[in-house]
């Protein structure tokens, strides 16, 4: 049975459930639902420079697996709507990173791409929303205008 998770932004009661690509990007997938033994609770953030993308830092409670240990799988630059995806920044102050970054990625919908200040950095797919992405994206468009917003993301068992 393919695992899901539930992903819910608090303040506009919204959620949307998405699938895990277990076979497509394994280790990648191990380690988030490893991350995931507690929900994650965490204020997300518009990206700037990436189109419709959604960051949601992994708060250090939910650090259940050594980053370094995922490799590059099911990577890419051009992501789909609907797709999540993971991402790691070591601690490299002069890149801009006064300290290492979880990146849990919420891509909500097209003409996105993964570019930044930092150059075109790709990132692992490792799940897909497939239920209220139109919805779920609608209140994630509103974090432009409104600003940081509290995320809920689950497993769904």
């Amino acid at each position: 049975m393919t695992k899901r998770i539930e992903l819910t932004i608090i303040e506009e009661n919204i959620s949307a459930v998405a699938e895990l690509l277990e076979e497509e990007a394994p280790l990648t997938c191990t380690a988030l639902w490893q991350a995931l033994e507690i929900p994650i609770v965490h204020k997300g953030i518009h990206a700037m420079w990436t189109g419709c993308e959604i960051m949601v830092e992994i708060p250090s409670e939910n650090y259940r697996f050594d980053p370094l240990t995922v490799p590059l799988e099911n990577a890419t630059i051009y992501p789909l709507p609907g797709d999540l995806m993971w991402a790691y920044f070591p601690d490299h102050v002069e890149r801009g990173f006064p300290r290492a970054i979880w990146d849990f990625i919420i891509m909500y919908g097209p003409d996105s791409n993964v570019n930044c200040a930092l150059g075109t950095l790709p990132a692992n797919v490792w799940a897909h929303i497939t239920e209220n992405l139109p919805s779920f994206a609608s209140g994630c468009r509103s974090l432009l205008v409104e600003g940081m917003k509290t995320f809920r993301i689950c497993r769904l068992e």
